[in-house]
């Protein structure tokens, strides 16, 4: 692979760090403890005077049981997969609980997901109630790489404006004035969960044949939706984003964004990639709408054509455009 510049966007808001983006189920445990707490602390008021003893005694046990099963929850949630351990006699107001973590079977964990918790609770009257909550899934950091093939692409064409080309095996982009050639790009990310945060994202196109020519191929978002199409008439065409649809472009050539995602300089055939952490990042945060990307060569007299294999050519399946994304997110523990 050709190591050339890049172009690293600058994200519109400061890059989070990895773990504020994880916190929120041991945050929310935390509040059901805390909710629990103060739950427990009015009923044993409020049941001694309205309601009979036994009736009492039971709601404070149950509720007391909860809070524990709440408690180990989230502890298990910080964790990281590993070194669980039961609890036992956790004092909570005037009652105590003890929870202990097992598989379906009954036996002893002390890592991975799903798991069963049972906690029994006793207050001073001697009331007692255990509770068990199965199939309670963990979670843990954890750091996924996964190469997306595009979920759809087609390159669209000046000289053919009415053309789609969703079908062809190959890719195109051209400078020339007079005979513009794009590449449209889309990749499914529905995979990375909503929180992510990306470390990396990389494009990476193989060029099987060029003009010759020194050529810098730009990507910017696109801000249409569009059709992929299978040929012919349907889809996506340099006029329209579905030209069977009658659905025309804002602007002849694709609706993009004009500020550049990144870049590639070709100097031969071989791999060339880009940086698109960033904009992978809006992505995936949702303050953008995923529409893909168009490539481009800038404007020029003579010809810069660059060939590169499409989606559909499976003959090279290995050389296939493809957006290598590192992400880092909270996965269940194995």
């Amino acid at each position: 692979m050709h190591h050339l510049h890049r172009q690293r966007p600058q994200p519109h808001r400061k890059t989070p760090d990895p773990a504020q983006g994880y916190i929120l189920l041991p945050v929310v445990m935390a509040i059901c403890l805390i909710a629990s707490v103060a739950y427990y602390l009015n009923l044993q008021t409020g049941l001694h005077v309205h309601m009979a003893a036994g009736v009492a005694i039971g709601e404070r046990a149950r509720y007391a049981a909860e809070a524990g099963l709440n408690h180990m929850t989230w502890l298990l949630q910080q964790a990281n997969c590993g070194g669980y351990t039961d609890l036992k006699d956790v004092p909570f107001g005037d009652a105590h609980y003890s929870v202990t973590v097992t598989d379906e079977s009954g036996n002893p964990l002390t890592a991975g997901s799903p798991v069963v918790l049972t906690a029994t609770a006793t207050i001073p009257d001697g009331g007692t109630r255990t509770l068990v909550r199965r199939d309670v899934k963990i979670y843990g950091p954890g750091t996924t790489v996964t190469d997306f093939l595009p979920s759809k692409d087609t390159r669209i064409v000046a000289m053919a404006p009415a053309t789609n080309y969703g079908n062809n095996l190959y890719l195109t982009t051209n400078g020339k004035s007079t005979a513009s050639e794009r590449t449209l790009l889309e990749f499914d990310l529905s995979p990375i969960p909503p929180a992510s945060v990306i470390d990396a994202a990389t494009l990476n196109m193989y060029l099987y044949f060029w003009s010759g020519k020194n050529d810098n191929v730009k990507a910017y978002k696109l801000t249409s939706d569009w059709t992929e199409g299978n040929g012919a008439s349907s889809g996506a065409t340099w006029n329209y984003r579905d030209m069977n649809g009658m659905l025309p472009w804002t602007t002849a050539g694709g609706d993009f964004d004009t500020a550049t995602l990144g870049s590639y300089s070709i100097k031969s055939t071989g791999w060339y990639s880009m940086d698109l952490t960033g904009q992978v990042q809006n992505w995936i945060d949702g303050t953008s709408p995923n529409q893909g990307i168009i490539l481009a060569s800038p404007i020029a007299a003579d010809n810069h054509l660059n060939y590169y294999h499409s989606r559909e050519n499976t003959f090279f399946a290995n050389l296939r455009p493809k957006l290598t994304v590192t992400y880092f997110g909270r996965t269940e523990c194995p």
